[in-house]
């Protein structure tokens, strides 16, 4: 068998004009979905370290109440003395 160097294989123009903007329209479409992704990761990385920020800073609702009783009979006592 022998092969002639002479014989190509043509494609024709309007099936590039068809195949090309398809090929970098999913390229295109591809980079962008893996780039959002990869962006949507790290603010779910930054939002669960500031969820556990918040978690450790959390105070006690006992321990709230009593601070805020003492604020309230020191508030109380300034208001006393304005008054005289």
């Amino acid at each position: 068998m022998t092969i002639d160097k002479r014989e190509v294989i043509t494609i024709p123009k309007w099936l590039m004009v068809i195949i090309i903007p398809l090929v970098m329209g999913g390229l295109g479409g591809y980079a962008m979905n893996r780039y959002n992704s990869g962006k949507q990761e790290k603010q779910i990385e930054i939002n669960t370290k500031r969820l556990d920020l918040v978690e450790t800073n959390k105070v006690d609702i006992n321990e709230f109440r009593m601070i805020e009783e003492s604020l309230g009979r020191i508030e109380r006592k300034l208001d006393g003395h304005i008054d005289k």
